[in-house]
């Protein structure tokens, strides 16, 4: 929710402390539960080890910041690109719609497979463009 008087910057920081204290809320929920607490990953990261030691907090926030950032965006995309698939596809659509117990599971992994719920769109600057003609 846009609150009166906020500016788009002010909107970005906002969130981005209310997601900061929502991990910070998860990974201290998750220590108080101890390494059986729970079958997620949060769960597993907060009790993993590396080298014998744990993960400290800032390595903990930026893999819950990753995990949930990918996991909203591969989710995102997957309905999006399932729903255009159906869409574009009348008779598919209507054959999950006329036995959608016996076709849900099928349906599912055929539209992950058809759609890639990642779209890579990353654009490449040449080195010259940023004023160095030996890199090429």
């Amino acid at each position: 929710n846009v609150r009166p008087g906020e500016t788009p910057k002010d909107i970005r920081r906002r969130l981005g402390a209310e997601f900061h204290q929502f991990r910070a809320e998860l990974i201290a929920d998750r220590r108080r539960r101890g390494p059986d607490g729970g079958d997620d990953l949060a769960t597993l990261l907060v009790h993993a080890t590396i080298d014998g030691q744990p993960l400290n907090d800032q390595q903990l926030h930026g893999y819950l910041q990753l995990l949930i950032g990918a996991g909203n965006e591969t989710t995102r995309n997957a309905i999006t690109g399932g729903v255009q698939a159906l869409l574009e596809h009348p008779d598919q659509r209507d054959r999950l719609a006329a036995d959608p117990d016996g076709m849900v599971e099928t349906a599912v992994e055929e539209l992950l497979r058809w759609t890639s719920p990642r779209s890579i769109k990353e654009s490449f600057v040449p080195p010259k463009d940023f004023g160095y003609p030996h890199m090429d």
